[in-house]
């Protein structure tokens, strides 16, 4: 129904439905009808497919942001709007997944209601000019990432031509840490200075050059919650260049970035030569800031650091963890054990009883059931079963922060 609902109002759905509304508007009747009653559909299949296993909770965590998006109601979009740009989803070679969950469609709704008139006007232009719905929701994600509109407008330059290709959308604006892999490579060789002969790294991968565990994680988060950062990460802001958008390319601009994020972690945490390397952990300070500079920024939240103390602790937090998630929050995670001092990961999906974590010495995410989280077993996701077991803190967030139109 909502197939043929779109079908009547054209690619990219309400902002260009007017001339359907004027030019036959029996047709934008049945069309209107047709989008309720396709809603009700995923409203009522939501509810017959609960509780039928991992898989079927995925569904369903679906079907209920898709079924909420044409209540948020912000100027500009319509129902319709929202139903689209909410099923938009990218290409499964590239991990799959919404490209817009429905707490990022809100948040962009919200960034776009409180817009001056003419910058609204401006950035509602670039949505009815895009070449596909999947081009329009990477617009409605950069925007709920906070990025201005000036930053949003250059972006739409560098990835229009590729509109409407969801191949090239998808590997270019969405970090595929489900599978590691980037244009179908999970790892690059590489030749390091001071280590004899060439390795094999994850393109994902915190590297060997510095105990960077907390830059890489979070870094990693802000490249799955903002497409423009993505679109840097992998062409270096230069599309269409093909020496400069490689899985090598890539890996050294995550380097690049891991090893910038851990110096700034470093100077707040009281380090006076960041340059030297010298394997110091990033301590609370650093990790608090380089999460605030990073994720808080593209979530719009205020995170602060929350230690955990036993199983009794990761139970009460659970909640919150499963929450932020699901509102498109990142939690940066620290975890511990016998054989080393600490490790941060950072959870960045839920589905059911499982949370996802994202490992960055592997550069894979991971599920693990909500009761290992609680019982601190946590050591197979590190690859250190007997070592790194205990979760130890959370970065958490406060009340929400709003970001200026620029």
């Amino acid at each position: 129904m909502l197939e043929s609902a779109k079908g009547r109002l054209g690619p990219l759905g309400g902002w260009l439905s007017v001339s359907v509304e004027l030019a036959d508007p029996e047709s934008f009747e049945t069309a209107v009808a047709e989008a309720r009653a396709g809603i009700a559909s995923m409203v009522s299949a939501a509810g017959l497919a609960q509780n039928s296993g991992e898989d079927t909770a995925a569904t369903l965590n679906a079907l209920a942001g898709q079924a909420r998006t044409p209540r948020t109601d912000p100027s500009g979009l319509d129902a319709l709007d929202l139903v689209v740009l909410a099923t938009e989803q990218n290409a499964t070679a590239d991990g799959g997944g919404s490209i817009l969950t429905a707490a990022e469609m809100a948040r962009a709704a919200q960034l776009l209601d409180g817009m001056p008139a003419a910058q609204r006007q401006q950035f509602e232009e670039l949505l009815a000019g895009a070449k596909s719905p999947a081009e329009a929701a990477y617009l409605m994600k950069a925007l709920a990432a906070g990025n201005s509109l000036a930053a949003i407008q250059e972006f739409d330059k560098l990835i229009h031509p590729y509109g409407d290709n969801l191949a090239w959308l998808s590997q270019h604006l969405a970090p595929d840490v489900v599978n590691g892999s980037y244009d179908g490579k999970s790892g690059v060789i590489l030749t390091i200075k001071g280590v004899s002969g060439s390795l094999y790294m994850p393109v994902y991968s915190q590297g060997v050059i510095a105990e960077d565990c907390v830059a890489a994680s979070t870094v990693a988060a802000l490249a799955n919650l903002d497409p423009v950062y993505m679109l840097q990460l992998t062409t270096g802001d230069h599309p269409g260049v093909p020496a400069l958008d490689t899985p090598t390319a890539l890996y050294h601009r995550l380097q690049s970035a891991y090893i910038s994020n851990y110096e700034k972690g470093e100077v707040a945490d009281g380090v006076r030569d960041v340059t030297s390397f010298t394997n110091a952990a990033i301590k609370t300070p650093g990790e608090n800031l380089i999460t605030n500079s990073l994720i808080g920024r593209a979530t719009g939240t205020v995170y602060q650091y929350v230690p955990l103390n036993g199983s009794s602790d990761n139970q009460a937090m659970l909640p919150q963890v499963e929450q932020a998630v699901a509102a498109g929050q990142p939690v940066p995670i620290d975890v511990a054990g016998s054989g080393r001092i600490g490790h941060q990961m950072v959870i960045i999906g839920s589905s059911g009883n499982n949370l996802q974590i994202y490992e960055p010495e592997s550069g894979h995410a991971y599920w693990v059931t909500t009761q290992q989280f609680v019982n601190n077993q946590l050591g197979d996701v590190t690859g250190v079963p007997d070592g790194l077991p205990t979760a130890t803190g959370l970065e958490m967030q406060v009340p929400t922060i709003s970001w200026p139109f620029s």
